[in-house]
């Protein structure tokens, strides 16, 4: 039941790439564009599940020794958690907290997914950096849409484990953070923002990296795949460890 939550991510960002892909407007065009660049990463990399994640190591104090540890087992990753988004209600000026579903995704800057799709400058990058960027599903609106993303370092110069860079060359999150920025006041406000995916990603990265740890490939069963083929989608290999 929670795979299948990808498929329906991917739906609905192709979907907006679809609907919005000719917009006049650059910011709503580049929207449209990254929203097909995600889905592809959800279609084409790694899926993970990892329940109630960002307990175990968000705002911690991330060592040396970990941060050795939070290397990306793949080229591409996506991990499905759970999270909550914060609705304001105008007329009652107020606000919920409702109990929703994110797909944290991770990219390796020197992989072939990030020379594919030219999510991050190459030339800028050092080694061990990747971008990580967050998919939501909204709950009053019933569709996944993308929020933030931010290109982070492996070897961190602070304690809650990452280095923010500059995503170039994308109108969309270039306006974002301009106006993030202008009305908070905080140039690190994103990678605020994104700590629950940056901890998703870091979780899976360090249970995976540790010795004790294996992994094996669990195909499913001829059914199921050729449903996935079916729908265009690629080949179901689920990964347990």
């Amino acid at each position: 039941m929670y795979f299948s939550k990808f498929n329906d991510a991917a739906s609905d960002l192709i979907n907006t790439y679809n609907r919005n892909k000719d917009h006049e407007d650059d910011i709503i065009r580049s929207h449209a564009i990254s929203s097909a660049v995600f889905a592809d990463c959800i279609v084409n990399g790694h899926r993970f599940y990892i329940p109630e994640d960002c307990s175990i190591i968000r705002g911690k104090v991330v060592d040396p020794e970990m941060k050795f540890y939070m290397k990306l087992p793949f080229d591409c990753i996506t991990v499905l958690s759970e999270t909550s988004l914060n609705e304001i209600h105008k007329e009652k000026k107020d606000k919920d907290s409702i109990d929703t579903w994110k797909i944290s995704i991770a990219i390796d800057i020197y992989g072939e997914t990030n020379k594919r799709l030219g999510m991050f400058p190459i030339d800028l990058a050092k080694d061990g950096d990747y971008v990580i960027a967050s998919v939501l599903f909204h709950p009053s609106k019933k569709i996944w849409t993308i929020t933030y993303a931010i290109g982070i370092s492996y070897y961190p110069l602070n304690d809650i484990g990452f280095r923010e860079m500059v995503l170039i060359g994308n109108d969309y999150f270039d306006f974002i953070r301009k106006e993030i920025t202008e009305s908070t006041g905080d140039k690190d406000f994103m990678s605020k923002e994104m700590e629950s995916d940056i901890a998703t990603i870091q979780n899976l990265c360090l249970m995976l990296g540790l010795n004790n740890v294996k992994t094996s490939h669990i195909i499913p069963d001829d059914k199921l795949n050729k449903k996935e083929l079916a729908k265009g989608n690629s080949l179901c290999i689920r990964i347990a460890f």
